[in-house]
């Protein structure tokens, strides 16, 4: 899978290349002062990623519903146990 990181700047000049690679399954990390702001994937993939976002909520929200859950209070109290916090 190609990557290209590229600068917000330069962005703008590289636009069609850019495309070009998010469309044949690439990602595009867009940077600003260095430091990632975007990414550009085609649209198949974030549909993808979109699905199983949506499946993974589903499925948690689901294990709340059905009680399936710790309280802080029982997190902190077994962590205690292990000797792992104060």
């Amino acid at each position: 899978m190609k990557v290209i990181e590229v600068a917000g700047e330069a962005a703008r000049n590289r636009w069609g290349e850019m495309v070009d690679t998010a469309l044949s399954g690439g990602e595009v990390v867009v940077k600003r002062h260095r430091r990632p702001v975007a990414v550009l994937v085609n649209y198949e993939a974030w549909q993808t990623w979109k699905r199983q976002r949506r499946a993974y909520l589903d499925r948690l929200s689901a294990e709340v519903d059905a009680g399936n859950f710790y309280t802080q209070e029982q997190v902190e109290a077994g962590l205690r146990e292990r000797g792992l916090i104060d």
